[in-house]
């Protein structure tokens, strides 16, 4: 419960948290049914980075790999969010590692 919640916000204020590991505690928080305001306040971030962060859930896990080794950077991750399909996210990043053009637009 609390507790957790607690211990999670705690290790946010001692270094800054990679987006997907702030991805993967918003989750969890909104899962045991914290609204997206408790969460924002347990973290001492914006309603807006937490929306932002829950939106990767909808992104393929092998993508949210690739972003985790660095292969991608977060605006290039985040234009991911506009399909839940993880098949045609795949092809799109696929067609995206051969393009020149790597911008999150042309995702």
């Amino acid at each position: 419960g609390i507790g957790e919640g607690e211990s999670l916000a705690e290790n946010v204020q001692r270094a800054p948290w990679h987006p997907l590991d702030q991805f993967r505690a918003f989750l969890a928080l909104r899962e045991k049914g914290q609204s997206e305001e408790e969460i924002a306040a347990a973290f001492f971030v914006s309603v807006s980075v937490v929306k932002q962060r829950l939106k990767l859930a909808s992104v393929s896990p092998s993508l949210l790999e690739t972003y985790a080794e660095d292969g991608l950077t977060l605006d290039q991750l985040m234009a991911f969010t506009v399909s839940g399909d993880h098949e045609r996210q795949q092809q799109v990043f696929e067609r995206m590692k051969a393009s020149y053009d790597k911008q999150p637009y042309a995702i």
